[in-house]
């Protein structure tokens, strides 16, 4: 699990030590192909790992239907905005295939945050680059989309 753990972004800056204390209480999910993992609203109760398989975060519009923001892949983290604002999921997760996921509650996930403030300190920094990224993504996304309405 350790090696595992290792390749993800989210934690690649933790000691072995650090690794095998957050590996403890992981669980492993499979999920079927569209199989919701969680939906828009529903509390956050942790984070997903995806360690084989894809998901698919999107949000549903009144009227319009489904709306894809992300296609996830091996390795890529998903839910932890909940987790991190303790406010109801702003998407919903969908298994694009069988996927299989590490799941690390949320309880447990702060209690370990908490532990320490440099274990705190060099995870919140892999959300902050990840939240970063995802951030510049949706502002390409809302020029092309401005840029598309002008063109009309």
């Amino acid at each position: 699990m350790i090696d595992v753990l290792k390749k993800i972004p989210l934690f690649e800056n933790l000691t072995d030590d650090e690794l095998t204390l957050l590996s403890s209480f992981i669980e492993e999910k499979t999920f079927e192909p569209e199989e919701r993992i969680f939906s828009e609203g529903d509390p956050g109760d942790g984070i997903y790992i995806i360690q084989k398989g894809k998901v698919r975060i999107s949000i549903l519009l009144p009227g319009i239907g489904e709306e894809l923001l992300a296609l996830l892949r091996n390795g890529s983290h998903f839910g932890e905005m909940a987790v991190i604002e303790d406010k109801p999921r702003s998407a919903s997760a969908i298994a694009d295939e069988k996927t299989r996921c590490l799941f690390i509650p949320k309880k447990k996930f702060l209690q370990f945050l908490n532990q320490n403030v440099e274990i705190e300190n060099k995870i919140l920094r892999g959300l902050l680059q990840e939240l970063s990224s995802r951030l510049r993504k949706t502002d390409n996304k809302l020029k092309e989309i401005l840029l598309l309405i002008k063109s009309f």
